[in-house]
C-alpha cells in the first residue's frame, strides 16, 4: 500500500474476477473490508481500476457502490484508452500467470499506460515455491486450473527485458494459512505432519525467502 499512497494509480484486474465469470461464486469471494481495490483507492490520490469481466464490474457497482473500475482488456491496447491520465503506479496483482500472451500484455501496459517515471508493481506465484518441491516428492503437482504459467524472478526479468521493461526490485511474500485455514506458523497439535510443517515453514523458508509462495516485482521502462 505504501507505493500507492498519495499517488495516481491504475489497478489492473481490479475486480478480482474469476475466469469462469460465475457471478454466484464470485459474489461469495468479495469482502468489502479487505477488497484490494478499495484499499488502494483509500490511500491513492486517484485510482482507476481495469478489468475484462464486465459482469463483475457491474456487480461491484450495484452491490458495493464501487464506481471507479473500467471495462478494458490489457491484451487489447485500444481498450486501454479508457484511462485518461498517466499513472505514477500501475498495480498488476496475480494476473500475469493467467495470461496466454503475457509479453503482449506487458508491452501494452508499457506503451499505453506508463511514462518514463511510472512504476509497475507485479505480484505472482513463485515458480520456486517450496510447496512445489514438497508436492514433487509425492509425484504430484500443485496447480491452479486457471494458471497457464509460472515465473521465477529471473524468468520474469527476461520477459520484461523482451518488452522494454527493467526490473528494479524483487521481493517475496509467504501465505501463512492453508486453504483449510490452518496456520503453518503456529504449533497447536503435536502430530507428525504438523510438526514437519511447523519446522519447514518456520525455519527453512525464513532462511531462504526465495522459496516463498509469491513474488512482488517492481519494474520501470528500460
Amino acid at each position: 500500500m505504501s507505493l500507492c499512497a498519495k499517488k495516481d494509480v491504475i489497478h489492473l484486474g481490479a475486480a478480482q474476477a474469476n475466469d469462469g465469470n460465475d457471478l454466484g461464486v464470485y459474489g461469495t469471494t468479495i469482502d468489502p473490508t479487505t477488497f484490494l481495490h478499495s484499499k488502494i483507492s483509500a490511500v491513492a490520490t486517484r485510482c482507476i481500476g481495469i478489468d475484462y469481466n464486465r459482469n463483475s464490474i457491474e456487480l461491484l457497482r450495484s452491490r458495493y457502490g464501487i464506481e471507479n473500475i473500467r471495462f478494458a482488456n490489457i491484451e487489447d491496447k485500444e481498450s486501454l484508452a479508457c484511462v485518461q491520465f498517466v499513472p505514477d503506479v500501475v498495480v498488476m496483482g496475480e494476473i500475469i500467470e493467467h495470461l496466454p500472451n503475457p509479453g503482449f500484455a506487458l508491452s501494452n501496459v508499457r506503451n499505453a499506460l506508463m511514462s518514463d517515471k511510472s512504476v509497475l508493481v507485479v505480484t505472482m506465484p513463485n515458480a520456486l515455491d517450496s510447496n512445489n518441491f514438497l508436492y514433487g516428492l509425492l509425484r504430484r503437482e500443485a496447480h491452479d486450473p486457471d494458471h497457464v504459467a509460472f515465473y521465477s524472478p529471473r524468468l520474469f526479468e527476461r520477459l520484461c527485458e523482451k518488452v522494454g521493461l527493467r526490473v528494479i526490485d524483487v521481493r517475496y511474500y509467504q501465505v501463512t494459512k492453508s486453504p483449510s485455514g490452518r496456520n503453518y506458523y503456529q504449533m497447536d497439535r503435536f502430530i507428525p505432519r504438523k510438526l514437519f510443517l511447523f519446522f519447514y515453514y518456520n525455519f527453512v523458508l525464513r532462511l531462504n525467502p526465495g522459496f516463498s509462495n509469491g513474488l512482488i516485482i517492481t519494474a520501470k521502462k528500460a
